[in-house]
């Protein structure tokens, strides 16, 4: 902890303009709707139940037909037992909807459900202004929330949050409130912690009040070029945690000044977890014993230039250092800039060619090529879709080192083609594997009572029988064509085509595992006494060693 206490330090109250600036950038503007019973006058002149609305955003009041928030809104369960129509459309409590007078986007809100005196919160943020304290660089963020009384009136209520004081080598963490589960109680005055971590996490320039640069004037951070750092990442920065990391590494200043600051913003955020915030120890990939830019990423001068120009970040990075040492990729750091642009800066899209060794810069410029000639309205075309065509190709034995091949005139009906001959392919070996093993057991074909069974003899036959009986034995083809397991079939000697009992058998202990019907209904009587009949067939054929099946019931199952 610092010699110093700051509590008495930091102020309570907001600078005064702070609440303005929110507004004037829409940040504090969550309106209600709110409605309550009312009696309007009948198309028969009599009284009937109505709603009445105020608009929070402009005072606007007007009447609405009821609904039953149950059955007209088709709710089965809503904080209040109303609510009402606008534009032809049933509105309940906490459903977003436009006024029909100013047209402000608002939330229904019932009467009951907005506390008396200081009404409901209908907007809480948490914006970031910057101070200087005691001589040192200080953070503070507020608790600025709105309020929406029962007359539709609104007010803001301004609270102390969390503060951070940043020395020479130590950050400082106050707070204004104590969570306890998932409760929170505000305390009366600034609370210095012991141990300070990172609550602040992701901030966006939205959300931090303009501040001057002359605030660093004088204190132990001056050169910490914290200006730089949250200009290159105006949309996701991580201020606390840069800070922590440039009293940390001095030289992170350095990858600021140069252009870098995008890079290091994305290697705080790969730090943060859903449960933790940044962790500024695991920063991966940077030499903090280099001063130089350049050597502090593991690349050459020219390199580094080319990534400032383009302002890189992590994926761009670590994509080009990837690339750079992949054999045949072909790739340059100007070469990023136009990889970014085709693959949206989805590298993972980038990733298959670059692992089949192939030159990038030329996979890119076919797929660009082809898009242009013949289209893409359902957008197929990317690297990935090319590399699955090599793969298939491969796997049919088609010879990729020549370029007719690998680049074809026109990709998709060379990927269709691909695709349709592995397909066939795979089902003839399916195939293959499921008339061995109807051969192995077909000698437990068998017939009594009405009823008859036979092995599974086909993948469709098993996917058909799913179907209709509306269960998952399709799942078990592999395993039954593998060996693994033994799918039977129970059908009526007066229909034996149509599905009725799919049975799973352990042939090597010579027990039923299971034995479905329809949605996975358990057995008849009489399908069980079938079924125990059966097992004892079973075992006495295995016991015999008997290979040739009873061609009487061999041509009943058939």
């Amino acid at each position: 902890m610092s010699d110093t206490n700051y509590a008495p330090l930091l102020p309570t109250k907001p600078p005064e303009g702070l609440v303005p600036w929110l507004i004037e950038h829409g940040k504090l503007d969550g309106e209600y709707i709110i409605y309550r019973s009312a009696w309007a006058d009948g198309a028969d002149g009599k009284k009937e139940k109505a709603v009445k609305c105020k608009c929070s955003a402009c005072g606007g009041e007007w009447i609405a037909p009821r609904v039953d928030a149950a059955q007209g809104c088709h709710y089965s369960y809503a904080p209040a037992p109303f609510g009402f129509v606008n534009n032809n459309k049933d509105v309940i409590d906490g459903k977003k909807m436009d006024c029909p007078i100013c047209g402000a986007k608002a939330i229904a809100r019932h009467i009951g459900n907005i506390a008396s005196g200081c009404g409901r919160e209908a907007n809480c943020i948490y914006p970031l202004t910057v101070h200087k304290i005691g001589g040192q660089l200080a953070f503070i963020i507020w608790e600025i929330s709105k309020h929406i009384n029962k007359d539709g009136n609104s007010h803001i209520q301004d609270r102390y949050f969390e503060a951070y004081v940043f020395e020479k080598r130590k950050t400082i963490c106050l707070v204004g409130y104590r969570r306890f589960m998932s409760s929170i109680s505000y305390l009366p005055e600034w609370e210095q912690l012991k141990r300070c971590d990172d609550r602040a996490g992701e901030y966006s320039r939205d959300y931090i009040y303009p501040w001057k640069k002359s605030l660093l004037n004088g204190t132990d951070v001056e050169n910490c070029k914290l200006d730089l750092y949250l200009k290159a990442n105006p949309k996701s920065a991580y201020p606390v945690s840069y800070m922590r990391l440039w009293q940390r590494h001095k030289n992170v200043e350095n990858l600021i000044m140069q252009g870098a600051g995008k890079i290091v913003n994305d290697k705080i955020k790969r730090t943060t977890t859903y449960y933790s915030s940044p962790q500024i120890n695991q920063i991966k990939s940077i030499n903090w014993k280099e001063v130089k830019p350049h050597k502090m990423l593991g690349i050459t001068k020219d390199e580094f230039r080319v990534l400032a120009k383009d302002r890189w970040n992590e994926g761009d990075l670590t994509f080009f250092m990837n690339a750079k040492y992949s054999k045949n990729s072909g790739i340059k750091p100007e070469d990023i800039a136009v990889l970014r642009k085709a693959c949206g800066g989805d590298w993972y899209d980038v990733r298959p060619v670059l692992e089949r060794g192939a030159n990038i810069m030329r996979a890119a410029r076919y797929i660009a090529k082809q898009k242009r000639k013949f289209g893409d309205p359902q957008k197929l075309i990317d690297c990935r879709y090319l590399a699955d065509y090599w793969d298939m190709a491969a796997a049919n034995g088609d010879d990729l080192t020549d370029d007719k091949i690998r680049y074809p005139h026109k990709l998709t009906s060379a990927h269709d083609n691909a695709m349709a001959l592995k397909e066939e392919k795979e089902s003839a070996a399916m195939q293959e594997k499921f008339d061995k093993r109807y051969k192995e057991l077909e000698k437990y074909c068998y017939s009594s009572g009405g009823l008859l069974i036979h092995p599974a003899r086909s993948q469709r036959e098993m996917i058909m029988e799913g179907k209709q009986l509306d269960h998952c034995i399709g799942r078990y083809a592999d395993s039954h064509a593998e060996g693994r397991t033994s799918i039977f079939f129970i059908r009526r000697e007066s229909e034996p085509e149509t599905p009725f009992y799919t049975l799973e058998f352990d042939v090597k202990a010579l027990k039923v595992r299971q034995n479905r019907g329809y949605k996975n209904c358990a057995r008849t009587d009489e399908v069980q006494a079938f079924e125990n009949e059966w097992v004892e067939f079973v075992k006495k054929v295995s016991a015999k060693g008997v290979k040739k099946p009873n061609r009487k019931n061999e041509r009943k199952a058939a």
